[in-house]
This record gives structure tokens, C-alpha cells and sequence, in this order.
């Protein structure tokens, strides 16, 4: 079959018809860059959101145990002889264990899953360090009368024991936030 050379009447055809199929090309080109473009904004956006929702979790999780320890030392500075906590048996500090009792609450609450993986063990340490104190000083209140002079030497022992405890640990909570905002 022949072919018959192009008319110079059909070369506009020819140009529009070029013409359209690269704007085509490029509009898709186009679409194709916009939406991954979008797709990597949307993923940022995400990523910030997530970082920031650890960081307020890491905060609160740090206020939290920083009450945790002034109820500590609060608290153990009321043990410090046998008379005290003799004389804090009979009372049972109505104005104290109800603080101790509320915060050991407000800690077994908190999310562990919503932490950033680097805080979950510390988290899990400061609440049973803070559960190891409630527990020795309700024991001390409760058989006070019954303990002989090693008993006490050991709860004193315990109790200073758990407050350093709990303040290398929130140091370490601080150091792990100081980490996380870089």
C-alpha cells in the first residue's frame, strides 16, 4: 500500500493531535508527582502527631512520678524513728495514704502501650517500686507493735532503699525525655 505524503493542509491535525497527547502525558506526570507528593506530606503530618502525642505521654508519665517521689519522701520522712511510726500507727496518716493510694491508682492507669517503647520498662519500674512502698509502710503501720529492733533497722533500710530507687528512676524518665524532644 502506498503511502501518500502529508498534506500541508493536515499538518495542523497533526500538530494538535502531538500536541494533546503530550499534555496528556505531562497532566499525568503531573497528578502522579502531586500525589506522592501529598502521600509524603500526609505521612509527615502523621509521623509529627505521633512523635508529639509521645511526648505528651513521656511528661505526663514524668509529673507523675515526680509526685510519686515527694509523696515518698513526704511520707518516709514521718518513719524515720520507732516512736514515729508508733505515734503514725495510730492515726494510720488519714492524710497521707489516701495521696500514696491515689497516686499508686494514677500510675497502674497509665497506658503503657501508648508510651514510646523507651519509656515502657521505666514506667513498669516506677510503679512497682511505688507499690513496694505502699505495701512496706502499710506492713509497718500494721505489725509496728511486733517488730523487734532488726525489723525496724530493716524497714528503715527499705524505705531509703526505695526512695533512691525512685529518684534514679526519674532521673532516667528525665533523660529519656531529654532524648526523645531531640
Amino acid at each position: 500500500m502506498p503511502q501518500c505524503p502529508p498534506q500541508p493542509s493536515d499538518i495542523p491535525a497533526w500538530v494538535q493531535a502531538v500536541g494533546s497527547i503530550l499534555a496528556i502525558l505531562i497532566s499525568v506526570g503531573i497528578a502522579t508527582w502531586q500525589a506522592r507528593k501529598a502521600q509524603s506530606q500526609t505521612l509527615f503530618g502523621i509521623e509529627q502527631q505521633r512523635r508529639a502525642d509521645h511526648l505528651r505521654s513521656a511528661t505526663t508519665l514524668i509529673e507523675i512520678a515526680k509526685a510519686a517521689s515527694n509523696v515518698q519522701r513526704h511520707v518516709g520522712s514521718k518513719f524515720l524513728s520507732r516512736a514515729a511510726i508508733s505515734k503514725a500507727a495510730l492515726d494510720r496518716l488519714p492524710f497521707d495514704m489516701p495521696e500514696v493510694l491515689a497516686l499508686e491508682r494514677a500510675l497502674n492507669k497509665i497506658e503503657i502501650h501508648l508510651l514510646p517503647a523507651e519509656l515502657v520498662t521505666l514506667a513498669l519500674i516506677v510503679a512497682a517500686t511505688f507499690r513496694q512502698f505502699r505495701i512496706k509502710v502499710e506492713m509497718a503501720l500494721d505489725t509496728h507493735s511486733q517488730m523487734d529492733a532488726a525489723a525496724f533497722d530493716d524497714f528503715f533500710n527499705v524505705i531509703m532503699q526505695i526512695q533512691e530507687s525512685m529518684r534514679i528512676t526519674v532521673t532516667d524518665l528525665e533523660n529519656q525525655l531529654a532524648t526523645l524532644r531531640q
